[in-house]
């Protein structure tokens, strides 16, 4: 009854109501404003939680660090409780764009890390994909670094794990660096 309800009072024949998408259609010209039809898919947490991320992006890619749950909520077709209720508060939502965005940054350098013609090369290719990143999206680097990590200390967190995770991976490349042999541990990771 309660579907029946708001599907009356709707005045477009396809809406999102929270995470249920209704389409409501009436065949009948006779009777303007009678649905004859109602069909309904519900959008999983999961899905939406995407499609929110997405929306964020989109606004975070564009504005960088003067981005504001506002506008993306607006990006997003949504009100900024709803987006609360996905993320728990900005932190959450900040804390996820910046996993994202981590995640994105290491598949660049990774691919870079493993370019062949000796050490030079690729320490050459993996500063320059680390400012290509840059240079590409700065309102992503201006977001991650002037706003979030000021912002949230979790994001601050997430950004210091980064650069721990990466020192890691780059620490275990030199040790296995033909050019490098001999290096131990703890001069590759001070390095």
């Amino acid at each position: 009854r309660l579907l029946g309800a708001a599907v009356e009072r709707l005045s477009r024949p396809d809406v999102t109501a929270g995470n249920v998408r209704i389409n409501a259609t009436c065949h009948d010209p006779c009777r303007e404003g009678h649905i004859v039809g109602v069909t309904t898919t519900t959008t999983t947490r999961a899905t939406r939680r995407e499609e929110l991320l997405d929306a964020a992006d989109r606004v975070v890619r564009a504005h960088g660090s003067s981005a504001s749950m506002n506008e993306i909520a607006a990006e997003a077709g949504i009100t900024k409780p709803i987006l609360y209720r996905h993320f728990g508060d900005k932190g959450g939502l900040y804390r996820a764009l910046t996993r994202s965005y981590i995640d994105e940054l290491l598949d660049r350098l990774r691919a870079a890390l493993v370019t062949r013609g000796g050490l030079r090369a690729r320490t050459r290719a993996t500063i320059a994909a680390y400012l290509t990143a840059i240079a590409e999206e700065p309102g992503v680097y201006r977001f991650l670094v002037h706003r979030a990590a000021a912002e949230e200390p979790g994001v601050r967190g997430e950004v210091e794990g980064f650069v721990r995770r990466f020192g890691a991976e780059l620490a275990i490349g030199m040790r296995n660096e033909p050019e490098l042999e001999g290096l131990t541990e703890l001069r590759a990771a001070v390095w």
